[in-house]
């Protein structure tokens, strides 16, 4: 066994390589220091110069005792590429910034615009600044949301726009464990957004060309022609999804459903499309095998077909490296080797990151390979635990094994993103496999028969009935009791522990080690004593949350595992908002189900029913005073009236909400504060107001909307 590991390790370089590139990337990211580009650089060729040196002498890499240093300078090398090529598409970033002129700007929508409730959203790139009648040509790509009209509904990929920047700086809200957006732009190389109305902006009359555009144009008859023949609503947004990748149409309770089941993937065009399209192609081609050079000529036609295909769904990273993972596998057949699949798949990963080292930051990118890698290798282990001897039983094993198998690697990462498991996979999966196979080849079938309306007429409404069935399903599905547990917290060194156990407990029946039998008993111990842990922790956290929400207020008391939301936003009414800024904390922190307080009702007159919703023997909430621990709160809200007192009432932190017009000289008058909060659900006019006046009267004061969440333990 061990010489059958060392054989795979020595058919497998691309993994020796791809490590030390990764970590160099994530040191970068993760880690803030400065190298200089030109510096960095220096040292590459420094330490390759080092290896030509001792590549050269043949007994310095000859002689087994100093043979590490060669395996040092050279992941030194591949490290230090991590670094040079994060801080390279970093200065794309920074060379975009164009929030500081006072002209117009020429960009081209470089993606198709998508369709929201208030606005238009469109990515572009931004071509030349005018300034002071010149044009200066410039790069960088730019987040737009048009305002909804006419004109910006008929914005398509590849128009010229011509527009007056407002360019938003890059908000950082501080609220704890809240997907950070800015990064999320950053790494995917755009540099600013902002919102345009429709008098500071228009389209000109060129019209940018090119490849990628003349895909998505085949793209849309594409899509007309599923609308042509009878496919509209949620079939016709299903369809656009699970064939050619367009998911603007799709609406919010469709995208649950597929989550709540655990179908995502088939929303996404992904390794599974890809791989249907290939096994088409393949099966049609497959008569130029036995001509000369059929083998060749197959696999140019073949990888053609599915970057061809790669384009028309915008060139998506999913479809990107499933189209980079066959290609390498494509290539290697044609020569008639047996191309080692982990060297292929590693391969396709190490180019895509060497083009855009910020994929390693994509979740779709880390779950594709991940799940690849374990299907590939734990399936046929899984399978072969039951022989099944009728053929259309044995098929569904098969479809069972690849989802355990898949599921494996696969769950530790989506745990941690998505802190929710379908319960339902297999069965999904065993259904909606098969089913959207069968619609993909339908809708292939109707674009070659387009042109004979007698016959697409029939495969159209064939296809749509497909597609509605392939919904309903998906929706029955997440209906069933316990679909989906959700709520589940992991740690990022709780995911760690739990793929070091897989790799270890797998490494166990591999090397027959008992060693690394204990190792995997070690990592269930130490992910049992980060549980305990943690729930220790969080039964003595005592906190204040101010999060910085937009228009909005949101003061969070955490006793514990106790749970108080004082805010005008409600679960029910404004559970996208509110679950996108808070969920994550309250999980990481370890609360209970949350208790929320109308900011509004803080008034004598609900003080019975305020007790009562908030049940917590340690938060007293009297009118808008609170008390919690040692510590004592004031909060105005919109219906706040100063009262006078003969005595100053000392108060640890006044919180001004909802534009109260109370001003600061009238409240040090009858209070004694500490810190002033100001909350993100107040005018700008009146925050500039009300730090003037703190500064005049040497109050501290703190603005959430300009520093972030304010968070302090109590």
């Amino acid at each position: 066994m061990n010489s059958n590991f060392t054989e795979t390790l020595r058919q497998t370089p691309f993994i020796r390589l791809i490590i030390p590139l990764i970590i160099g990337i994530l040191v970068k990211l993760n880690i803030q220091f400065q190298i200089p580009i030109f510096a960095l650089s220096v040292i590459i060729f420094f330490f390759l110069f080092l290896l030509i040196i001792f590549s050269g002498f043949k007994k310095l890499h000859t002689n087994y005792k100093i043979r590490w240093a060669f395996g040092m300078f050279f992941n030194l090398v591949l490290f230090s590429i991590g670094l040079l090529l994060v801080d390279l598409n970093f200065s794309k970033v920074s060379k975009g910034t164009i929030n500081q002129t006072d002209g117009y700007l020429l960009a081209s929508v470089i993606e198709k615009p998508e369709l929201k409730e208030k606005s238009i959203k469109a990515t572009l790139e931004i071509k030349a600044i005018g300034d002071k009648d010149q044009w200066i040509e410039t790069n960088g790509k730019v987040l737009i949301f048009f305002q909804k009209d006419s004109a910006s509904e008929n914005i398509d990929v590849g128009d010229n726009i011509l527009f007056k920047p407002e360019i938003s700086e890059k908000r950082i809200t501080g609220n704890p464990s809240e997907f950070n957006f800015e990064k999320y732009l950053t790494y995917h190389l755009i540099s600013d957004q902002t919102y345009l109305k429709s008098a500071n902006w228009k389209k000109i009359n060129e019209k940018e060309t090119g490849l990628k555009l003349y895909a998505y144009e085949i793209r849309d008859k594409f899509l007309n022609i599923f609308k042509k023949y009878g496919i509209s609503g949620n079939e016709y947004s299903v369809l656009s999804a699970l064939t050619v990748g367009y998911t603007s149409e799709l609406d919010s309770k469709i995208k649950h459903s597929y989550s709540s089941s655990g179908a995502t993937h088939i929303l996404s065009v992904s390794g599974l499309h890809v791989g249907i399209i290939f096994i088409v192609f393949n099966y049609l081609l497959k008569f130029m095998e036995k001509i000369k050079y059929g083998k060749l000529i197959k696999a140019i036609f073949l990888i053609l077909f599915l970057w061809f295909y790669a384009l028309l769904t915008g060139l998506s990273p999913s479809v990107l490296r499933s189209a980079a993972m066959l290609s390498f596998v494509i290539v290697g057949q044609s020569l008639n080797r047996q191309a080692n699949i982990y060297n292929s798949i590693t391969a396709s990963a190490f180019i895509l990151i060497i083009i855009n080292p910020f994929i390693i930051t994509d979740l779709g990118f880390q779950l594709s390979y991940l799940a690849l890698i374990s299907i590939i290798y734990f399936q046929p282990l899984i399978y072969n635990w039951i022989y099944i001897k009728n053929k259309w039983l044995d098929k569904i094993w098969v479809l069972v094994s690849v989802s355990i198998a898949a599921q494996i690697v696969s769950t530790p990462i989506s745990l941690f993103y998505f802190h929710q498991f379908p319960n339902y996979f297999l069965l999904t999966n065993i259904l909606v496999v098969p089913m959207s196979t069968i619609i993909i080849y339908l809708a292939l079938t109707l674009l070659a028969f387009s042109s004979l309306d007698v016959v697409a007429n029939y495969i159209g409404i064939a296809l749509k009935y497909s597609v509605r069935i392939l919904n309903n399903t998906i929706t029955s599905i997440e209906g069933l009791p316990h679909s989906v547990s959700e709520n589940i917290y992991i740690s990022g060194f709780q995911m760690f522990l739990i793929y070091l156990f897989i790799i270890v407990f797998t490494s166990y029946f591999i090397l027959k080690r008992n060693s690394m039998l204990r190792l995997s008993l070690i990592t269930i111990i130490l992910f049992l004593i980060s549980t305990f842990y943690n729930d220790f922790n969080a039964l003595k956290q005592r906190k204040l949350i101010v999060y910085n929400i937009p228009g909005n207020t949101a003061i969070n008391f955490i006793d514990g595992k106790d749970n108080i939301l004082i805010s005008n936003l409600s679960k029910n009414a404004n559970s996208s908002t509110l679950l996108f800024t808070t969920k994550n904390n309250w999980l990481e922190l370890g609360l209970q189900k949350e208790k929320i307080v109308d900011v509004n009702s803080l008034n004598h007159n609900s003080l019975f029913t305020n007790n009562l919703t908030v049940d917590n023997k340690n938060l007293l909430l009297k009118d808008r005073y609170l008390g919690f621990y040692n510590h004592r709160f004031l909060i105005i809200n919109k219906d706040f009236q100063l009262k006078k007192y003969t005595k100053k009432i000392k108060v640890d932190y006044i919180l001004i909400t909802s534009n109260n017009k109370i001003k600061v000289s009238d409240l040090v008058k009858y209070y004694d504060v500490k810190t002033l909060i100001i909350d993100s659900s107040n005018s700008p006019r009146n925050i500039e107001k009300w730090k003037a006046e703190c500064a005049k009267f040497n109050i501290a004061y703190n603005v959430v909307a300009e520093n972030g969440a304010f968070i302090t333990n109590l």
